[in-house]
């Protein structure tokens, strides 16, 4: 029998096109097929692509591999190259002193030469065994020029063979670059290794070549001790080489650096030995008359061209850790390769087989999951391990057995809750029909009254309008006192300016009798000079001196008066000016007042029409006092109707078995603990409540108590928070939690909305619980989780509102 095809394969076949083509034959092969060949086919279908891949890895690992092996190769050539460059520049520089008559460089020549065959023999050895790359027929005949220098046929001529011998430093260089390009070594593939090529294979050999050529010529020049100005000339040239190629150096090795490389530590004491020498051939050859020890000069060469051979040997051991890096690489990621692909082939035969085992175990648990939904059971959980899509079908039972549970849940807590409600709603009901009659015979007597207050407003009314016409008229006298006393400040004030000039008129009489007195003085002097006849002159000024003194006398006694008077006079001012300030406040008191009791009569004539108002409004309102207590009656009874509904409807659910607890296990929860805590202590009662796999932990309901701190006394799902505050709830706001539960527990009991991290989830949820009071500083409560059917819809919740009740006592609230 054929397998019928599904609904996505009926959408791809019936598509029209290529698509469809493609897929149709595929489609009926995996149909006919069992799952084993399916999964062989997968396996194949794998295998194939991943060992080319690997096979094609391998052999790009092996060139790589091969490819820094001859860089090795190059760079063992090139280790051989550069000394022997140097044994050439030593050979020529002392061939150019012994030329040009400095016998003391004879012995040191013959040495020089046993060192460039030693050094050439040396090249050869090297070359000839089994080297990766062909370079001998490029050294045959670089290596016949220089054996013909080493056995000395050479020309006879200092500057000829100095010539010879820097043509074969070139043909050494040109190998040298050969060398680079045949091994690979110019064509590095990593930054930072190849600019340690640039330096060791391009830069340092002219820059070796430039100290030896100023080395050589510079010492024969000495040894000569003339020099024209052509070879000062080439001198100074060799000298700015020398300068430009350590520059050049620098910048190769600054790249290195920010290629990721650390400068060798030769690199400084070499630049300074370079610019030194550099400096020296400058300051030799540009003097007027060259001199300076040949031998010495030769020495500060050959060492500067020591350093760059030390510098050489730190950059080629450099370059050499790079490429044994890269091959140590290549090997691990050959082994990696290797590894991956047999990894792989035991990874996907041991899928095949747990796979396998796997999709049969799903089925069965899946089956025995369906079984159980439909039995009614909710409280099962159907927990397939996976992600596939047997898994995805086992989340989606197990997801819609939770929101059935969730549902009646919800259910069960709206009933429990709406019988709760309607239970305070009928207790309301009552007391409120019992407050509406009360009020109708308190509006009754409140009629009375207001009518009273009617007439009294009125007598105050009338009142208040006599005492304003007594006050308009006290103003009136008040405002006339004010006037004289403003004059009479005037007129004291024109009296001090009177008295002012007299005390001016008293002070020139005063000023007069000075006079006379200094005039009656000369007299008398004038008469006693002019002797008996000015006896008589001198008795009238005596007399007038006399009369001069008695005026100043009464001057004195005069001002003296006068200021008394004045004095007197100011502070009469002083008074009346504040008698007049005072008056003048008087006054505005005065009209402050009037102005007061005309808005109290105003304001009294206004409140006894409104009073006549008010009595005419609460005759309205009694007769709606009884409108209302009519009203309650019938909301009483609708209230018990509610409640029958709300429990016919939790009776509905209630025998089915549920994944969380709802709202009436949490209040039957808390009411179970006020009976034990009074059966078995308080002490032991809140261990009870601590303990794991206690009467008092039931799935995710639990029992927790607070003070008003904050303190923790119980939490039944984590016990070890006993002791620490309500901060340390994981989820929990403390502030605001602490604030509802105890505005609840003071009311005597009440429901608490709140989030919090749920123990079975391990996520935070919306949770209600039902809180009630131990003592003034200790509260008790359940909650359940409400679990949202929708998400994306989540209703709006208020997490600081509740809704409370006053129970008869307040360590047994009414059950639900």
């Amino acid at each position: 029998m054929n397998p019928s095809p599904t609904a996505p394969e009926k959408s791809l076949t019936a598509s029209p096109g290529l698509l469809a083509a493609v897929l149709r034959p595929g489609l009926r092969l995996m149909r006919h097929l069992r799952m084993p060949t399916k999964l062989a086919l997968v396996a194949i279908s794998l295998l194939l692509p991943l060992a080319t891949l690997m096979l094609m890895a391998l052999h790009t690992d092996i060139a790589q591999r091969q490819y820094a092996h001859s860089e090795l190769a190059g760079l063992a050539v090139h280790e051989d190259l550069l000394p022997l460059v140097v044994e050439v520049q030593k050979h020529r520089s002392l061939t150019n002193r012994v030329l040009s008559n400095d016998a003391s460089a004879g012995a040191a020549r013959d040495e020089a030469r046993k060192a460039l065959k030693a050094a050439m023999a040396a090249l050869d050895d090297r070359l000839s065994s089994g080297f990766p790359y062909a370079l001998i027929d490029a050294w045959e005949p670089v290596r016949g020029r220089l054996l013909a220098l080493a056995e000395g046929r050479h020309d006879s001529e200092a500057p000829k063979a100095f010539a010879e011998h820097t043509r074969a430093v070139e043909a050494l260089r040109v190998l040298a670059l050969l060398n680079g390009e045949r091994s690979g070594l110019v064509l590095d593939p990593q930054a930072h290794s190849h600019f340690l090529v640039d330096v060791t294979v391009n830069a340092l050999i002219p820059l070796i070549e430039s100290a030896g050529i100023g080395r050589g010529m510079g010492a024969g020049l000495l040894a000569r001790g003339n020099a024209n100005s052509a070879e000062r000339a080439e001198m100074l040239g060799h000298a700015g080489m020398l300068n430009r190629g350590a520059a050049e150096v620098a910048l190769k090795f600054a790249a290195y650096e920010r290629a990721g490389g650390t400068t060798p530590g030769s690199w400084p004491a070499t630049q300074d030995a370079l610019n030194a020498f550099a400096a020296a051939l400058r300051t030799t050859f540009s003097a007027d008359q060259i001199s300076g020890d040949p031998k010495a000069f030769f020495a500060a060469g050959g060492g500067a061209i020591d350093m760059a051979l030390s510098l050489n040997r730190d950059t080629m051991a450099h370059l050499q850790a790079a490429i044994h890096a890269r091959i140590a690489r290549i090997h691990r990621e050959m082994a990696l390769s290797i590894g991956a692909f047999l990894a792989g082939v035991l990874l996907l035969s041991y899928l095949l087989v747990v796979f396998s085992i796997t999709f049969r175990g799903s089925l069965a648990m899946l089956q025995r999951g369906t079984e159980s939904v439909a039995g009614g059971n909710l409280s099962q959980d159907l927990n397939i391990q996976g992600r596939d899509e047997i898994a995805d079908m086992g989340r989606t039972v197990d997801d819609m057995g939770r929101r059935l549970s969730a549902l009646v849940a919800d259910i069960r807590s709206s009933a429990s809750r709406v019988s709760m409600a309607g239970t305070q709603l009928a207790d309301g009901a009552q007391k409120l029909s019992e407050r509406t009659e009360q009020q109708a015979s308190s509006l009754r007597g409140s009629v009375v009254t207001v009518g009273q207050l009617s007439q009294t407003a009125s007598g105050n009314a009338v009142s208040a309008r006599e005492l304003d016409g007594l006050t308009e008229s006290l103003f009136t006298r008040a405002q006339d006192a004010g006037g004289a006393m403003a004059e009479t400040v005037l007129a004291m004030q024109a009296l001090q300016g009177s008295s002012q000039r007299v005390a001016e008129v008293v002070a020139v009489i005063d000023d007069l009798a000075f006079q006379t007195g200094m005039l009656a003085l000369n007299a008398s002097i004038e008469a006693a000079r002019a002797g008996e006849s000015g006896k008589g002159f001198a008795v009238v000024a005596s007399e007038v001196r006399q009369l001069a003194q008695r005026s100043a006398e009464s001057a004195d006694e005069i001002r003296a008066l006068i200021t008394g008077v004045n004095d007197q006079v100011e502070s009469s001012s002083m008074k009346l000016d504040h008698a007049s300030q005072a008056m003048a406040g008087i006054v505005q008191g005065v009209q402050e007042v009037s102005g007061r009791l005309r808005g109290i009569a105003t304001a009294s004539t206004e409140q006894s029409a409104g009073l006549e108002d008010v009595t005419a409004s609460i005759g309205n309102l009694d007769e709606i006092t009884r409108q209302n207590a009519a009203l309650v009656e019938e909301s009483a009874t609708a209230s018990s109707e509610l409640m029958q509904r709300a429990a016919m409807l939790r009776d509905s659910v209630a025998s089915m078995r549920l994944r969380q607890g709802s709202a009436d296990e949490a209040h039957a929860l808390v009411d179970r603990a006020l009976a034990h805590l009074a059966a078995a202590g308080r002490e032991q009662a809140l261990a009870d409540f601590n303990r794991a796999g206690s009467d008092f932990i039931d799935r995710d309901l639990y029992l927790f108590a607070f003070d008003r701190h904050g303190g923790c006394a119980v939490f039944g799902s984590k016990p070890q928070l006993v002791g620490k505050t309500v901060a340390d709830v994981p989820g929990l706001d403390p502030v605001p939690f602490l604030a509802d539960v105890w505005s609840a527990a003071d009311a005597g009991g009440g429901w608490v909305q709140y989030d919090v991290l749920n123990p079975l989830t391990g996520v935070v949820a919306a949770k209600e619980s039902w809180v009630t009071p131990l003592d003034d500083d200790l509260l008790i409560g359940c909650g359940f989780y409400r679990v949202e059917l929708a998400d994306d819809a989540a209703p709006a919740r208020s997490r600081a509102q509740a809704w409370v009740r006053k129970p008869a006592s307040r360590l047994a609230p009414a059950a639900a």
